[in-house]
């Protein structure tokens, strides 16, 4: 798993805005929501994968894949 990687986005961003807007719209079992992070499974081209993106210092990313090649891949999205 490779942790903390800090997602950069331009401003204006309404961060808070789009985490609570996602929190009534996560997809049971596979997406989970919070006014704090967001994380969904998916399935890439090596295989499935999960990531989680949170609110902390910054925007930052969690993320697990089966195949390594896919991470690049993942972060572009």
């Amino acid at each position: 798993m490779i942790r903390d990687v800090e997602l950069t986005y331009a401003d204006p961003c309404d961060v808070a805005g789009v985490f609570a807007w996602m929190v009534p719209r996560a997809v049971a079992g596979v997406e989970e929501a919070s006014e704090a992070c967001f994380s969904r499974t998916i399935r890439l081209e090596g295989g499935p994968a999960w990531f989680r993106i949170r609110r902390d210092r910054g925007l930052m990313l969690d993320l697990d894949t089966t195949d390594a090649g896919d991470v690049d891949g993942l972060i572009a999205l």
